[in-house]
């Protein structure tokens, strides 16, 4: 699978013009670099930025409402954002991997994370799990299920937004799942575990991507397959300010690929991973994992456990089938 990653500006709230510069990103890239190209995955928050801590508390609620999309994988009842995706897929003849977008599924909000196939369909979505504090505040619903994606010739994608780096249990899931490859998105945001929003020079803010990178190479390490932290550069309008994340390639082995990171200055540039599905294979778990595992599942179905941790009946019967 040869997935190219990237890493790019958004504008935050302008949902048309950032529309429009993907679109132009994406065909450059496509003409530009050679050989097939399988996967290209958008920067985080593609299309309007994060909302949650960057609107004040009193304009939240109506920007999620005016920001949110259906994104119904069976009736086809998407929004724009989605639908460009779908577009990007189909006419290129790759899966898009973009997110998190703001989901409204009834009465319930979501940050989700969409794929779309080469055939132009919705492949999948994964709703974030381990949401802050801000977000529950917000009415932002978790999310249920891990974020697993399979994709042709038996090759597997584990996804994760923000927050979630710092539940193991979901990349257990993932193990389970036997993922290929993880990728994960990010913007600065304010974390009880991973740490807060920092400033770096005048009307720069970040985090201490440091710190994260400890998370990343763990989970990494854990799973026994590569990974990819996706971050962008968000303009922050009027006042000038800039907020960015680093996007950072993992190996198992090596760490960190400090040499391929991209940061503030790496603006429009893209990344370009291959993974072999013979050689990149999350490591089987050990035996007692999979028991906890199974046992956390079945107390699920009791009603003993929060969303937080339902992992899904697909999960479920994963680690019940490893048994």
């Amino acid at each position: 699978m040869r997935i190219v990653v990237l890493h790019a500006k958004v504008k935050m709230g302008a949902k048309r013009s950032n529309i429009r510069r993907l679109g132009n990103l994406i065909e450059k890239v496509m003409s530009d670099v050679p050989g097939p190209i399988d996967m290209i995955v958008l920067p985080s928050y593609p299309f309007t930025g994060p909302i949650i801590g960057y609107y004040s508390k009193s304009k939240i609620a109506s920007k999620l409402r005016e920001f949110a999309e259906k994104i119904a994988e069976r009736s086809g009842s998407v929004g724009p954002a989605v639908n460009f995706m779908a577009k990007w897929s189909w006419e290129y003849g790759v899966y898009v991997l973009g997110g998190p977008l703001v989901e409204r599924a009834g009465p319930r909000l979501y940050l989700t994370t969409v794929i779309t196939s080469p055939e132009g369909d919705i492949v999948g979505k994964y709703r974030k799990v381990n949401l802050t504090r801000e977000e529950v505040e917000a009415g932002i619903s978790h999310g249920k299920e891990p974020g697993v994606f399979k994709l042709r010739d038996g090759f597997s994608v584990g996804v994760f937004i923000d927050e979630d780096l710092a539940l193991p249990e979901l990349f257990r899931a993932m193990q389970f799942h036997g993922v290929n490859i993880v990728i994960g998105e990010m913007m600065p945001y304010n974390s009880d575990t991973l740490g807060r929003i920092v400033e770096q020079g005048d009307n720069v803010i970040t985090m201490d991507t440091s710190f994260i990178g400890n998370f990343l190479v763990a989970r990494s390490r854990e799973l026994g397959v590569p990974m990819v932290l996706v971050g962008g550069i968000l303009d922050l309008g009027n006042s000038g300010a800039i907020a960015f994340m680093e996007t950072i390639p993992v190996d198992p082995d090596d760490g960190i690929i400090k040499s391929k990171s991209y940061g503030l200055t790496d603006d429009d540039e893209h990344m370009i991973i291959e993974v072999d599905r013979a050689t990149s294979s999350s490591r089987p778990a050990p035996e007692i994992a999979l028991k906890l595992f199974k046992s956390l599942i079945c107390r699920n179905k009791r009603g003993a456990l929060t969303n937080a941790h339902h992992f899904g009946s697909e999960g479920y019967e994963a680690a019940e089938g490893s048994l």
